[in-house]
């Protein structure tokens, strides 16, 4: 609230609870509790009051603050937010989705290229090897060729 009600004191939060004044008891269980938060108040018990008192008071809220009172400021601006505003701020938000869904998807298709181009380079490299060691052995060149899928070209070019 934004109302000083408790002036005897400089303390921002109090909790209430149930109480029979004729018979001069509380609730046997404290089930009930009513949080008064008094804003202009200075003294606050802990650090997510002192963010929650930011933000009733419209102040701008500390890194530290927890996402969930950040969030609640979000829902609040797009609330307060002009027809028009609120429409271009909604086919941007839909241009960056579309815009990170295609750079998803092109890294996954660059990651399974590479790992494609890998995967041939690696058989190359192996098959390139193998005429190399049959090659060593003095191997006919048309059965080495017949072999490995390479030409006399290619071949004359390990040797």
């Amino acid at each position: 609230m934004g109302y000083n009600h408790f002036p005897g004191d400089n303390d921002a939060l109090r909790i209430f609870q149930l109480y029979d004044p004729t018979r001069g008891k509380g609730f046997p269980k404290n089930l009930i509790n009513l949080g008064y938060f008094e804003l202009p108040k200075s003294n606050v018990e802990t650090l997510n009051q002192k963010h929650w008192q930011d933000y009733f008071l419209q102040k701008p809220l500390s890194k530290d603050a927890p996402d969930y009172i950040g969030n609640a400021l979000q829902i609040i601006e797009r609330a307060n937010m002009k027809e028009e505003e609120l429409e271009m701020l909604t086919k941007a938000e839909y241009l960056r989705s579309i815009y990170d869904d295609q750079l998803a998807f092109a890294r996954d298709e660059g990651r399974e290229e590479g790992r494609e181009e890998g995967r041939e380079e690696g058989r190359m490299n192996t098959m390139l090897e193998f005429a190399q060691k049959l090659l060593k052995l003095k191997m006919p060149l048309n059965e080495i060729m017949e072999t490995t899928g390479f030409t006399k070209e290619q071949l004359d070019q390990l040797i």
